[in-house]
């Protein structure tokens, strides 16, 4: 898979720190992903199924060729992460909701996978 981050996260370090946490999150880096998530996290994936645990999260695959960061966003406690996602010359959004567990932005505590289907796209 390969990956294309987006430079206009750079003036932010929080925004950075969503897409890098977004990253390891595609990638399954669970070394990275324990260091800045809640030992009781919550990850809901995109086909509603609810995991509790890092290690879960091998029961979840995506299949994409190329995943291009769009943006990240963070405000206060929440903050999301939406990419394209290339496979076969297809594309979907991809967006990943996140809730941390304090204002601060220390650990997160909560994860939403979403991935749509692209109708009428426009160039």
């Amino acid at each position: 898979m390969k990956i294309i981050t987006n430079s206009n996260c750079n003036n932010s370090p929080k925004n950075k720190f969503i897409e890098t946490y977004s990253i390891n999150l595609l990638t399954k880096n669970l070394t990275e992903l324990q260091l800045n998530s809640t030992s009781h996290i919550s990850i809901v994936l995109p086909d509603g199924k609810e995991i509790k645990n890092l290690a879960d999260l091998e029961q979840w695959s995506m299949e994409a060729e190329t995943v291009t960061s769009i943006t990240s966003v963070s405000h206060g406690k929440q903050a999301f992460f939406l990419a394209l996602l290339t496979n076969k010359n297809q594309e979907n959004y991809f967006t990943i909701y996140y809730e941390f567990e304090t204002f601060k932005a220390k650990k997160i505590e909560k994860i939403i996978l979403f991935e749509g289907h692209m109708l009428n796209r426009i160039s």
